[in-house]
């Protein structure tokens, strides 16, 4: 009696070969095309940032303490900056008509630059889940930390440290866990937080 070899076993052989020389292929070419990117490339993705911040603040007297200075002012515009370094998220950049200074110095010029995350950057727009950007014309009060470039800040504690002011009344931002009376307007804050 001749026995018949089942073509079972070469199918299934030739399917995981066949199945392994394809993954491979797409891995490969997958790991190439993640390497090749480098910040400034164009990649045409949107993407969701969180942050965690190291404190969080319950009261403006601990915000204020923290700030090196707090200004009432006006955003005048915004421009993406890149990448921050080390990163792959973008930062902008907004510039700031500051009309009062409650504590601290800033420039002569009248004019401050926050940084945030979030923008739009060589085909990448990445967006800040826990702050809305700036808006042109939006009247704020920022809590802020000098960064290693003149005249140039960052909000402390995220959006914990902004306020906007709508109609003469001041309103958080974003996560913010700081509560302050519905009914608090610029000038009673900015009255508050003067020493």
């Amino acid at each position: 009696m001749q026995k018949t070899r089942s073509a079972l076993p070469i199918l299934v052989i030739s399917g995981v070969v066949l199945v392994l020389v394809i993954g491979f292929a797409f891995f490969s070419n997958l790991r190439n095309h993640i390497s090749s990117l480098q910040p400034g490339t164009q990649t045409g993705t949107t993407a969701y940032v969180s942050a965690s911040y190291a404190t969080t603040y319950t009261s403006v007297a601990a915000l204020k303490h923290d700030a090196d200075a707090i200004i009432v002012g006006t955003v005048m515009g915004t421009q993406s900056i890149g990448y921050e370094q080390n990163t792959t998220s973008v930062v902008s950049v907004f510039a700031i008509q500051v009309d009062t200074v409650v504590k601290g110095s800033v420039s002569s010029s009248g004019v401050v630059y926050v940084y945030q995350n979030g923008g739009d950057y060589n085909g990448a727009h990445v967006i800040n889940l826990d702050e809305p950007p700036f808006a042109p014309g939006e009247r704020v009060i920022l809590f802020l930390n000098q960064s290693s470039s003149p005249d140039h800040y960052y909000v402390v504690g995220g959006p914990q440290g902004r306020f906007q002011v709508v109609g003469g009344f001041v309103h958080t931002v974003g996560i913010s866990q700081l509560k302050i009376p519905s009914q608090t307007t610029e000038a009673s804050l900015v009255a508050q937080l003067r020493p």
